[in-house]
């Protein structure tokens, strides 16, 4: 497999749970590490394409690739979400790694 130019700073954070002082929990956000990765985006044609089978337009589907890493990449789930060219990603779904690198389904937009 091949993982294209890695040339996207990409980082990740994870949910967390904090007391709110009324008892209950917040969910928030914590930073955990950064790495380079490759961010592609679909082609126009797949966006019409989606758009005309009746996806929604605000919503932009891309996918991420980052190297393999036991410490940090092996760690991420589809409940943390990243950070790439000024833009919040929801991590829809991580593949197995293939090659060393680790590919995952995000999107971003009015959903987040």
């Amino acid at each position: 497999m091949r993982a294209g130019k890695l040339n996207t700073r990409c980082d990740f954070d994870r949910s967390v749970k904090i007391p709110n002082g009324g008892g209950g929990e917040d969910l928030d956000w914590t930073f955990q590490f950064w790495v380079w990765g490759a961010l592609v985006m679909p082609s126009l044609r797949a966006q019409q394409e989606a758009i005309a089978a009746g996806a929604k337009q605000s919503v932009t589907v891309a996918t991420i690739t980052v190297p393999e890493d036991s410490g940090t990449t092996a760690l991420i789930d589809a409940t943390w979400r990243v950070t790439a060219e000024g833009r919040v990603w929801n991590i829809l779904e991580v593949r197995p790694p293939i090659d060393r690198f680790i590919r995952m389904s995000v999107e971003t937009g009015s959903a987040i």
